[in-house]
């Protein structure tokens, strides 16, 4: 049954109802009743889909007409892939999630990192992974699944369990819209329980329970299929027909004492006064309380003993219906295509089947053999008719293959509308398409996905509320020291410690009761498609990049591998690590490795001595190179500037060779490099005498013999000085040798 709360209320412990009781009774007992009667035409149709899932198609007064005309009520099972299209991709689309601190504290988000690890070992505990896909069976084929929150009483079994609940044993408030149940008044679950078993619950309470209790002694279990001899059997009626797939009678019938119990969640409003002084206000707040009932005496009777004040309940919902806010599946739209599949393929089965005859009545003769004879004869595949004579004439036969065939093509209407409808395509299903091409292969898969994001959109929703629900048990319940282990990456197992006590200052480390934290779930499929995804992806990028760079593509193996699912994942590793000599980064070094490594070390780190020996090497050299061409530079910079300073010289002592020195320089392609200088007084300008302030005696002669030699010059002047052949030397040329006039 469910948690067992502990605490019954005075009256509860003195065996008799108080009045108060008795009404609370009335009231609850009203309220299950009267959504079983809401809820009980859908609840039908919902078995009625399980059953269709199942390939129990037929109704037995269909199929015994069926079987009346010589038909074979037989199903052709589309709505079965079809979910199991749905089961298989819940399966490989698990999410996974994290606890996150709400204030950004240090401490909160270790704490934090501690309560995520908490919650997988708590899913581990409890096969959690098995227990949500068998809710989610139930969503994809009835519409409705749930999962139960609650706290174990058994001292041996871990504190928090996490488990499916059947839909058949639910009954929610159909008033209620929030898929969460915020807005629902209560929340029903009741299921039929032995009474020495309820007793054993309850054992205050054993009046009460067996005056509740009902008991039947005519079933009968041991038939002919589990073990009773033929001999022993009243008549071959009572063998079930091959078609038979459901005894009602049998489940009808019980010889056991049991006892129905009602487990009764609901909100009762209270008024509480939040603030102080002035502000204080009032505030009405539903406060969650439990009872448990039969249909004639309340059980147990008590508050919720979970601090969160919601339903321990989580709805898997697929789909709900606009108009009273009912649960379904995808079965219900594609119930009428399967109908009309399994009736079009048995009419078409049964057309080809027989044959239709058409005869004369003196075209038999009953002395050889009768016309029910003919006819059976007619219909078997080696028939043998016998006619009056000229009885052939009279008689004819004719198969109905155009009414086949019609019957055919309806039917692959009716697959292509099952398809359709349920939002699974031929290409979610693997099958058989007329697209070829991968891109557009995936395209139209992802159409499929699309049409079914509700279903897993609801059930992304109900792993949140879950998630939300075990924390604030965790963080309600586990306030004892406690070390377990998880698996971590790479399949090793991971031990983590929570409060535990420090020795030295007595206060609790890492309290995962301390403060509350946020449950977040993750965006993105976990593990197997997503790291197939991944993995299909760096392996197309290594394709690209081993031309260019196999050193690369062989690093990143080992961390490629790590993404795939393949079978012997970590054999075909430890290969490649063995191959490439890398370590695995989970597992200590052996010695052999240690010391390969220190070799390894040594021996790179003599390489780096003797590349830093070589670097110094070429340091000096270039520096030593540098001085000497810093050396010679000098040498001919001075010779320059000598060089320059005896041109000077030469200028100041006879100016007119300036305007020369100017042209020479000019045709030589020299350029003065100081910026905003005036020309040389030494170069001619227009109208002006090219060597001004030079006697007349001393300037050149400026007209030409008609044979155009120079004019001669006057026999005492100065002749121009002349440099000596050692003006070139710089200054290491003697004094006095280089020929200027001093």
């Amino acid at each position: 049954m469910a948690t067992r709360i502990s605490g019954t209320t005075a009256s509860g412990r003195k065996g008799n109802a108080s009045q108060a009781q008795k009404d609370k009774h009335s009231r609850l007992l009203s309220w299950f009743q009267q959504e079983m009667r809401r809820q009980s035409h859908n609840r039908y149709q919902m078995a009625l889909d399980e059953d269709y899932y199942d390939s129990i198609q037929w109704l037995p007064d269909e199929a015994a007409e069926l079987k009346e005309r010589g038909q074979n009520p037989t199903v052709y099972n589309e709505v079965k892939p079809t979910i199991d299209w749905l089961i298989g991709t819940e399966r490989r689309n698990r999410v996974d999630f994290m606890v996150i601190s709400p204030d950004g504290n240090p401490q909160s988000e270790d704490e934090a990192k501690s309560k995520t690890k908490l919650l997988k070992y708590i899913a581990e505990a409890n096969r959690l992974e098995f227990e949500r896909s068998r809710s989610a069976n139930e969503t994809f084929k009835a519409g409705l699944g749930w999962i139960e929150v609650g706290v174990s009483p058994d001292p041996e079994d871990e504190p928090i369990f996490v488990r499916s609940e059947s839909w058949r044993n639910m009954l929610y408030d159909s008033l209620g819209t929030r898929p969460d149940l915020e807005d629902s008044r209560y929340l029903f679950r009741f299921r039929i329980m032995d009474l020495d078993i309820a007793i054993a619950f309850f054992p205050d309470k054993e009046d009460q329970l067996r005056a509740s209790c009902v008991s039947r002694d005519e079933d009968h279990y041991l038939e002919w299929w589990n073990g009773k001899p033929m001999d022993e059997i009243d008549s071959p009626s009572a063998m079930p027909g091959k078609w038979a797939m459901y005894d009602t009678d049998s489940w009808a019938k019980n010889n056991r004492e049991r006892v129905l119990l009602i487990e009764a969640w609901y909100k009762d409003p209270t008024t509480e006064t939040s603030g102080l002084g002035t502000s204080a206000i009032d505030r009405v707040r539903m406060k969650m309380q439990c009872t448990v009932m039969t249909e004639k005496h309340i059980i147990l009777d008590a508050p919720s003993p979970y601090k969160h004040n919601k339903y321990p309940f989580v709805p898997m919902w697929c789909y709900r219906r606009a108009k009273d806010n009912a649960p379904y599946g995808p079965i219900r739209t594609i119930r009428g295509p399967q109908d009309s599949l399994n009736k079009r393929m048995s009419k078409a089965l049964f057309v080809l089947s027989t044959n239709q005859t058409i005869a004369e009545a003196d075209a038999f003769d009953a002395r050889i053999m009768t016309a029910e004879q003919a006819r059976d004869e007619l219909m078997a595949p080696d028939g043998f008719v016998l006619l009056a004579k000229g009885g052939i004439e009279k008689l004819k036969t004719h198969r109905e293959n155009d009414v086949a065939e019609g019957h055919l093509r309806l039917a692959q209407a009716d697959q292509a509308t099952i398809r359709s409808a349920s939002g699974i395509t031929s290409e979610n299903l693997g099958r058989d398409s007329n697209v070829t091409a991968g891109i557009a292969l995936k395209q139209k898969a992802e159409q499929g996905g699309m049409l079914t994001a509700e279903i897993f959109d609801n059930m992304l929703l109900a792993r949140q509320l879950e998630g939300e629900l075990t924390l604030s048990l965790i963080e309600q319940f586990y306030n004892e020291p406690k070390i377990f282990s998880i698996e971590g990456e790479r399949h090793k197992r991971e031990y983590v410690r929570i409060n535990q006590k420090d020795p030295v200052t007595g206060h609790v480390l890492n309290d995962v009761t301390a403060r509350k934290a946020q449950f977040i779930i993750g965006e993105q499929s976990w593990r197997q498609s997503l790291q197939q995804a991944a993995f299909e992806k760096v392996m197309e990028m290594l394709t690209q990049l081993a031309p260019v760079a196999p050193q690369v593509v062989v690093a990143l193996l080992p961390s490629v591998f790590e993404l795939s699912d393949l079978p012997n994942k970590q054999q075909m590793l430890q290969t490649i690590r063995q191959a490439t000599g890398m370590q695995d980064p989970d597992e200590p070094p052996t010695p052999q490795q240690q010391q390969a490594q220190q070799q390894q070390q040594a021996l790179a780190a003599r390489q780096l001595e003797a590349q830093m020996a070589s670097l110094d090497a070429e340091i000096a050299k270039s520096k030593a190179t540098g001085t000497n061409l810093d050396a010679k530079t000098l040498e001919t910079t001075l010779k320059a500037i000598y060089v320059a300073m005896q041109a000077a010289q030469v200028v100041s002592t006879v100016p007119h060779v300036a305007g020369a020195a100017d042209e020479l320089l000019q045709s030589a392609g020299f350029v003065d490099k100081k910026p905003g200088m005036p020309p040389s007084p030494a170069t001619p300008q227009p109208g002006v005498p090219p060597f001004p302030g030079m006697p007349d005696s001393a300037r050149p002669n400026q007209h030409q013999t008609a044979e155009g030699a120079p004019p001669q010059q006057n026999e005492g002047a100065p002749q121009p000085p002349q440099l000596a052949n050692g003006s070139m030397q710089g200054i290491e040329t003697p004094r006095g040798s280089d020929g200027v006039i001093q």
